[in-house]
């Protein structure tokens, strides 16, 4: 993957720089996602980042972060958060 096919988002207050493959809007809590070499990690709403891409998470197309835990539903809508990888 080229440079040409990075995503740089910038919400306004501050711009996350062109090396992630996806990026996800930050939620309430103040997270989102960045996906790399299709891996997930965390960065919070001031650009630090939280978690460095090391989840390789499946089935969700962008998961939801609180922190350096994602969010899995599973059965009826049950869902919980965990950091395994």
């Amino acid at each position: 993957m080229n440079t040409m096919d990075k995503i740089n988002y910038s919400n306004g207050k501050i711009t996350i720089e062109c090396k992630y493959d996806n990026v996800t809007e930050f939620n309430k809590y103040g997270f989102a996602g960045i996906k790399q070499n299709g891996k997930w990690g965390v960065i919070d709403s001031s650009g630090n980042i939280v978690k460095e891409p090391t989840y390789e998470i499946n089935g969700q197309l962008e998961p939801e972060f609180i922190g350096q835990y994602y969010k899995v539903t599973y059965g009826f809508g049950e869902f919980y958060y965990t950091d395994e990888k």
